[in-house]
């Protein structure tokens, strides 16, 4: 159907070939950002600020809108589709109270089907990470100290990631180093901005790598058969660039390259091509620069 980005109170769709098709407004305005977007098979999904998940048709009708949380200040920042339904995690920003994780699933229709508070006592918690598989929904994110607030050190404090089953039940819990996951075949990619780091479906790390070449750090993988795409800032540059990095399943670099003069931000893989977003551009990429098309 083509490429659908998202951002501010924006979703676009391109063609394959890098022309505008449409854009619509998403969100409630005056405070609609968009934070993700995911394509299923009847139609695109975004979420983001503050509290909605929308659905869309291809051709860029709204289909439904629903609310995300049902907490004080919810806000969601990552979603994920397929077949069994759709996948949001975020948060809740309480002005002056500790924020509590959250990860919900809709139906196709737009109706809630579960909801899953994650809290430590103590901290603030945010879900900023999710991506739905064959044998479940793997959701990243982080305990930090309230503003203002004085935390002593515990175990609980930091990045984790968290596994469910399609019904919510949740199967383990592991500390990893990122804020965004992605399920491969071959197992999960978790991003950060100086690694990513490879676990199999059970939560067992399998590797730890440095993401990006030198002079970068990343901002956003997507992993597919072959294993994981890695985008990111370059800055070791004037102007500053992007770059796209591919390792293979054993996190192994088998390529990279750099363009423009902007940060990739986003980065999505299909049988169509290698497909990267940034802060003012949208860009197909392979492993030869001489085949990028922006």
């Amino acid at each position: 159907m083509g490429v659908f980005v998202a951002g501010g109170s924006e979703a676009r769709r391109y063609d394959f070939d890098g022309s505008l098709v449409w854009t619509r407004q998403v969100g409630h305005l005056p405070y609609a950002v968009a934070m993700g977007v995911a394509s299923g098979l009847d139609g695109i999904y975004v979420v983001g600020f503050y509290s909605f998940v929308q659905k869309l048709d291809f051709n860029g009708n709204l289909i439904w809108s629903s609310q995300f949380g049902g907490l004080e200040g919810s806000h969601a920042e990552s979603v994920s589709v397929d077949s069994t339904g759709v996948y949001v995690a975020g948060g809740s920003d309480f002005a002056s109270r500790q924020s509590i994780g959250i990860v919900e699933k809709f139906d196709h229709s737009g109706n809630e089907i579960w909801t899953r508070q994650i809290h430590a006592i103590g901290f603030s918690t945010v879900m900023s990470g999710i991506s739905v598989g064959p044998k479940g929904v793997y959701v990243v994110g982080g305990n930090t100290c309230p503003a203002h607030i004085r935390c002593d050190p515990s175990p609980e404090s930091g990045s984790f990631m968290k596994a469910f089953d399609h019904n919510g039940n949740e199967q383990w819990t592991r500390p990893v180093d990122g804020g965004r996951v992605s399920v491969g075949p071959a197992g999960l990619y978790v991003w950060s901005y100086s690694s990513v780091q490879k676990l199999d479906l059970n939560g067992n790390p399998v590797w730890t790598v440095a993401s990006g070449p030198p002079g970068t750090f990343s901002m956003a993988l997507s992993a597919d058969s072959s294993g994981v795409f890695v985008v990111g800032l370059r800055y070791d540059v004037l102007p500053f660039g992007a770059f796209v990095e591919h390792l293979n399943s054993d996190g192994t670099e088998t390529w990279s390259i750099f363009f423009g003069t902007s940060p990739a931000t986003g980065v999505s893989v299909s049988p169509r091509g290698i497909f990267v977003a940034g802060l003012a551009f949208i860009a197909k990429v392979c492993a030869s620069p001489s085949c990028l098309h922006s």
